[in-house]
């Protein structure tokens, strides 16, 4: 089998080329982290494996969307990218995260402040 330059050209260029960037992709959600954060974890590639699995079971997706959105606030099947860190482990570990969704949603619960025009609530 004789394997002709206008196939490997190609294979080449898709195993070793990086694709270009959109201009619209959203920076990375990690910038947002504080400097004094001691564990981060973001998580992009598996939302989107999360994300189809919702969408192949429509019945599930709308059910687990509605309660979500009745109880919480936003519908957390549509997750885009999410990002999580912790500024101190022990011996009270505090935590933060942000979840990038493709639509505008706000937490349900009281609200205890405002940064960078964003309401900051609080749910017990």
């Amino acid at each position: 089998m004789t394997i002709r330059p206008a196939i490997i050209i190609p294979l080449a260029f898709a195993l070793f080329c990086e694709p270009a960037r959109a201009a619209a992709d959203p920076p990375a959600a990690t910038a947002i982290v504080p400097d004094s954060a001691v564990a981060v974890v973001e998580l992009r590639g598996p939302m989107a494996n999360l994300r189809s699995f919702f969408e192949s079971d429509p019945t599930l997706r709308s059910d687990l969307a509605g309660f979500l959105e009745r109880t919480l606030g936003p519908d957390l099947t549509t997750v885009e990218s999410a990002v999580a860190w912790s500024s101190q482990l022990s011996p009270s570990p505090t935590f933060g995260a942000l979840l990038r969704l493709p639509r505008g949603a706000s937490l349900h619960g009281a609200k205890i402040g405002n940064c960078d025009e964003v309401d900051l609530t609080a749910r017990r």
